[in-house]
């Protein structure tokens, strides 16, 4: 009677750990694009690349151009760049009618733009 609902609680804490998991993951590859996008070090790109590597251990690949958005934007007058990272995350196990069969996860990042050398 015991063992159903230990399996439940199981499957709970694995299914939550791998998320987090996930969403650091996503977190961190958004840090690092927005820190290489801010120091003016590689073109928008090259940041989407670095961010397809970082994520590899993920399940399911992050696409550069459907997951990845880089957008140089002004806040309150400064030059800021924003990286967000999105991946769309199965379940390790599916319940139908319970739980969706994916959902979707974002990381985002602002930084400041420092000034160039020349500037």
């Amino acid at each position: 009677m015991i063992l159903p609902l230990m399996l439940v609680i199981i499957i709970g804490l694995v299914e939550v750990a791998d998320s987090f998991n996930s969403y650091i993951t996503l977190l961190d590859a958004s840090r690092d694009g927005a820190r290489l996008g801010s120091k003016n070090l590689a073109t928008d790109d090259e940041i989407k690349n670095l961010i397809v590597v970082e994520t590899e251990r993920l399940r399911d690949p992050v696409s550069p151009i459907e997951d990845v958005t880089i957008a140089h934007e002004v806040f309150d007058g400064d030059n800021v760049i924003r990286v967000e990272v999105c991946h769309n995350r199965q379940l390790l196990l599916s319940v139908p009618v319970v739980l969706p069969e994916t959902f979707r996860m974002c990381g985002t990042t602002v930084m400041r733009v420092l000034p160039s050398a020349a500037e």
